[in-house]
């Protein structure tokens, strides 16, 4: 099949992008957002993702619109017929699930219909890999991939317990960055607006008595450390509103102009409970840390191709 089309929802606002009706390849853009188009596109097929509409096409030449609305019915309609087939598509949960039918999950989809610079590596060197892993410590090498392999599973869990994918770890990391940022440009601001308001009032205080008895040349220091001090306030009182503006356009209306901050905002919806957002995050730091002790085994190599070629 062939993607054509991809609509996305998230409150308001709405996302729709035009696909290559042969080829869909996602580039020029940073990797929160290749993910999160990947996520949405895959999540379309399955019945993971409600908010995502798709228009593609079948390799018989059949037109179908995927239709997945919040808190409505799913449907799958053949555009040219005008006929809803969802039927074809349902699974025993009475679920639009057009992966099921050819036998896949989203995990597996990824695997297959998603290529990366990644995989174009791994294909031209598979037999020197095979080779470098062979004569590594094969009990250490396949622990490490054992415990990836679950920490896996576990992050696929949390990820369909709260609605969302795992790749939605990295965006709730980045919206909880910008939080962050805010949270301490504000505390600087405010250690800041302390100090230099009672500078500002002392050279003030100062300045008076010293116009009225010295004149006021000799009263001009105190009324120019006074300036400094309220313009120095000025400053992190601007940068503290250059971090809220920069939090608000990733919580809320950067999605009309930027795919990255429409993402961020619908993946903020989907995870607005605490709880869930802990969980999946901690799932997400036990994936990374497994990965991590992976690569101190066996270097560069991706888990799933060890296991693959694994006799």
């Amino acid at each position: 099949m062939h993607f054509e089309r991809l609509v996305i929802e998230a409150g308001d606002n709405t996302f729709t992008l035009d696909l290559h009706p042969r080829l869909t390849v996602i580039a020029g853009v940073g990797r929160l957002e290749r993910e999160g188009l990947v996520s949405e596109l895959v999540g379309a097929l399955s019945a993971s993702r409600p908010g995502v509409h798709l228009e593609l096409e079948e390799d018989s030449g059949r037109h179908l619109a995927v239709f997945r609305p919040h808190g409505a019915r799913h449907r799958v309609v053949d555009v040219e017929q005008g006929l809803d087939i969802s039927s074809h598509f349902a699974t025993a949960d009475g679920s639009i699930d057009l992966l099921a039918r050819a036998g896949l999950d989203p995990r597996t989809a990824k695997r297959y219909l998603r290529m990366t610079a990644s995989d174009l590596t791994t294909s031209s060197q598979s037999d020197q890999l095979i080779r470098d892993l062979a004569a590594l410590d094969q009990a250490a090498l396949w622990a490490a991939a054992d415990h990836v392999t679950i920490c896996d599973d576990q992050l696929q869990a949390e990820a369909a317990a709260t609605g969302s994918t795992p790749e939605d770890a990295a965006v709730v990391e980045e919206i909880e960055a910008r939080h962050a940022a805010f949270l301490r440009a504000q505390e600087a601001h405010d250690r800041v607006r302390r100090l230099s308001f009672f500078t500002a009032a002392f050279a003030t205080l100062g300045a008076i008595p010293l116009s009225i008895l010295e004149g006021p040349t000799t009263a001009l220091p105190f009324v120019l450390f006074a300036a400094v001090a309220t313009g120095i306030s000025m400053l992190y009182w601007r940068r503290m509103e250059n971090a809220r503006s920069q939090e608000n356009r990733v919580l809320e209306q950067a999605g009309a102009s930027s795919y990255l901050g429409f993402h961020l905002q619908r993946v903020n919806g989907l995870l607005a409970n605490d709880q869930n957002r802990r969980r999946l995050m901690d799932a997400a730091e036990a994936y990374r840390e497994a990965l991590a002790g992976w690569e101190q085994v066996a270097g560069p190599v991706q888990v799933q191709f060890a296991i693959d070629h694994h006799e």
